[in-house]
């Protein structure tokens, strides 16, 4: 749990480095069920054979779901929308390619 809890971190950084804003930019300021998507994710991405990207998407989904975010064309932190709110078949390739950062931080041993 250690490990992904470092590794979900950095998971963290290259989010906000690719201008993910429904989180916060700093990691010691996310509401603790914020990193424990990350780390929960991270988990995931750890333990399974073959990961996948549309399944960490929907886990991120259901998760925002849950705080109450509803898709809309454009992304308001205020309202909780964003266009990110739906299927992973449905999201562009640069929004595809934001779940990239978990794998390019899985160990390859």
């Amino acid at each position: 749990m250690a490990a992904s809890r470092e590794l979900a971190r950095e998971v963290h950084k290259g989010f906000v480095k690719m201008g993910c804003k429904e989180f916060s930019s700093n990691w010691e300021d996310l509401d603790p069920a914020d990193k424990e998507f990350f780390v929960g994710a991270m988990t995931y991405v750890l333990e399974e054979e073959k990961p996948l990207a549309k399944d960490i998407h929907s886990f991120w989904l259901d998760y925002m779901i849950d705080k109450g975010w509803v898709f809309n064309g454009s992304l308001d932190t205020g309202e909780k929308l964003s266009p990110m709110m739906c299927n992973y078949r449905n999201l562009d390739k640069e929004s595809k390619g934001r779940y990239r950062v978990f794998f390019s931080n899985r160990p390859t041993n």
